[in-house]
């Protein structure tokens, strides 16, 4: 079983100083910090950054991003309140030859959870 620590974008240098590299890292942390890449690094699009911070991410430049790191584990360009959104992006990343693993949010329809399950 693989554990990936998440909040780690606040303490990364606390994780690194303690042999721990299986972290969850949100995108917009990773393209600010300019920090090196690391294949045991699970990138999460950051769209509760976008949420409570009003940035905004380019899935354009997200899916060049992970094709360029060569990224395996990676999280779909989810809109927190909009199920579809999260939905078309996923399937746009996928036809963008990626793999992402789609997110499902509490509350949302059902219907999303199965098309994920499904596809």
């Amino acid at each position: 079983m693989k554990i990936y620590f998440a909040g780690a974008d606040a303490s990364i240098n606390f994780f690194y100083n303690n042999g721990i590299e299986q972290l969850l890292i949100a995108y917009p942390f990773l393209k600010k910090k300019q920090i090196k890449p690391n294949q045991k690094f699970f990138i999460d699009s950051g769209a509760y950054s976008v949420m409570t911070s009003g940035i905004t991410i380019n899935i354009d430049e997200y899916i060049e991003f992970l094709h360029k790191e060569k990224y395996t584990i990676y999280a779909g360009l989810d809109v927190i309140g909009d199920a579809e959104k999260t939905k078309i992006n996923n399937d746009y990343m996928k036809e963008a030859g990626l793999n992402p693993i789609p997110a499902y949010h509490f509350g949302e329809p059902i219907e999303y959870l199965n098309y994920y399950l499904d596809n």
